[in-house]
C-alpha cells in the first residue's frame, strides 16, 4: 500500500510539472501532441527512474526493524 501510494504522488507531481511546463512553452500544440509528449516523458521516466527507486526503498524500509 506504501509503494501505490508513493508511485501515486509521484506521478501526480511529475505530469503537473510536465504540464505546467508545457503550458509556458507549448501551448499552442494540439491535445494529441501534448498527450503524446507526456507519455514520451513519463514512461521512460518511470521505468528506469521511480519505480526502481520506490521498490528499493519499499524494500529496504521493510527491512529496518522499527522494534524498540
Amino acid at each position: 500500500m506504501v509503494f501505490l501510494l508513493k508511485l501515486w504522488v509521484i506521478v501526480w507531481i511529475l505530469v503537473s510539472s510536465i504540464l505546467t511546463i508545457m503550458l509556458a512553452v507549448a501551448d499552442f500544440l494540439p491535445l494529441l501532441v501534448k498527450t503524446l509528449i507526456v507519455s514520451g516523458i513519463m514512461v521512460p521516466v518511470m521505468i528506469y527512474l521511480v519505480v526502481p527507486f520506490c521498490r528499493r526503498s519499499w524494500r529496504f524500509s521493510s527491512l529496518v526493524s522499527h522494534d524498540d
